[in-house]
């Protein structure tokens, strides 16, 4: 049989690693952390990865990432009005910082 498909999934105690890596400003640790992960499907991973891309300016995959996440992480509001001002998109900044309200 398929042994690693047996093998429960490592995502928990990757996420867990990799928001702490994130956290001590290790983005490149982060970042693997994130691609060993078996579900980028993930909201906590689309948060996680929206955040590491926004640390590396890398704002449009950010925004890509924490819209998915918004649904379940009220906090990817904030982040996406910033992703979208860096972007100069001031339309969709606005309906952002009006969320939050």
């Amino acid at each position: 049989g398929d042994v690693a498909a047996q093998l429960p999934s490592l995502d928990e105690e990757l996420l867990l690693r990799a928001e702490a890596a994130l956290a001590e400003g290790n983005l490149d640790r982060c970042g693997s952390l994130l691609a060993a992960a078996e579900d980028s499907a993930n909201p906590r991973w689309q948060l996680l990865m929206g955040r590491l891309c926004m640390a590396r300016q890398d704002w449009s995959k950010a925004a890509e990432q924490l819209e998915q996440a918004e649904y379940a992480y009220p906090e990817a509001v904030a982040l996406l009005e910033s992703c979208f001002r860096e972007l100069g998109d001031y339309k969709r900044a606005y309906e952002y910082a009006c969320k939050q309200k």
